[in-house]
């Protein structure tokens, strides 16, 4: 079609124009390439999203997993084809028992080793960025002063927390929200600090910049209230959402949902587990280092060697 509409605008441009015609030919067929462009990508928010970011810091890894989004969503649906439940809201509130169970597991080992991570941290001395794993980004922004990162967790509760994931469904869940399977690609866990230093700032309310098509389960350990919830969700034309209950695991587009999380009444345990699509699912936990940030290709492995950035 856009061949048809630019070989028939030729043709018409070259029969009504004069001498000048070769130049005003090549701005008119720009001008409606651009039009054209416009309208198909005007119907997807997340295409219109990776090429601004590709032209604007000329990054082409947005672009790639833009391609394998919706490649994973195409198998997806050709695997799923009477699949009509379809989550709307962007987030969801899950239970299992023995997935709490596995995260509880890991929020104890942080809480009993604050002490051992301290000073492995002071050991690192000018090293205060590291990622696990080749073919990871660097975060640029820093950890929070309130919250301590744990990035080596045992590998029994790790595998625990592999088992569980697997066998609590959760993954069918994440798939109503965005029509596809998924991989883990990132594991953090950190303690949540009480701050009674008024200078203090919680976390504020921000969107995450992440890959297309990435959702993040986050589980909160402990007792959570409307006065003072784990966190607090703001969806588009919808009221806020607060984080309630006891150890609660949540499921949610956390760059589509603006979000916020208050300082904790005591020391709160923390995972985040970040997925993306993938053509099956694939519940192996990875932790690819707090300051890793995402896969640059979505379409290559990555393996085991620690890159280092070193503060001036």
């Amino acid at each position: 079609m856009v061949i048809f509409l630019l070989n028939t605008f030729i043709v018409s441009t070259l029969l009504n124009s004069g001498k000048d015609f070769p130049i005003k030919m090549l701005k008119d067929i720009k001008n409606i390439f651009i039009r054209i462009i416009k309208k198909t990508i005007s119907f997807d928010p997340e295409l219109i999203k990776v090429i601004s970011l590709f032209y604007e810091n000329g990054r082409d890894d947005g672009i790639l997993h833009y391609i394998n989004f919706r490649f994973c969503q195409f198998i997806y649906k050709v695997c799923h084809p009477f699949a009509s439940k379809k989550n709307n809201l962007g987030y969801y509130f899950f239970k299992n028992k023995n997935l709490s169970l596995a995260l509880s597991d890991i929020g104890k080992h942080m809480k009993d080793n604050i002490e051992n991570e301290r000073k492995q941290k002071k050991k690192r001395k000018k090293i205060n960025e590291y990622v696990k794993l080749t073919n990871y980004s660097f975060v640029t922004i820093p950890p929070h002063q309130q919250q301590l990162y744990f990035d080596y967790i045992p590998n029994t509760l790790l595998k625990k927390l592999n088992f569980s994931l697997e066998k609590s469904g959760l993954f069918a869940e994440c798939s109503k929200i965005m029509n596809t399977n998924f991989t883990v690609s990132q594991t953090r866990a950190w303690l949540f600090f009480t701050s009674n230093n008024k200078n203090n700032v919680p976390i504020q309310k921000h969107y995450d910049m992440l890959p297309p098509g990435t959702l993040k389960i986050m589980y909160y350990q402990g007792r959570f209230t409307e006065d003072l919830p784990a966190l607090t969700l703001h969806p588009i034309n919808s009221n806020p959402v607060k984080i309630v209950g006891d150890d609660p695991i949540l499921i949610f587009n956390s760059c589509a949902i603006e979000h916020e999380a208050p300082f904790p009444e005591r020391i709160r345990p923390t995972i985040e587990i970040t997925l993306t699509p993938s053509v099956k699912n694939s519940y192996e936990v990875i932790q690819a280092g707090y300051m890793a940030g995402n896969k640059y290709n979505p379409f290559l492995k990555s393996t085991s060697v620690i890159s280092i950035m070193i503060a001036k």
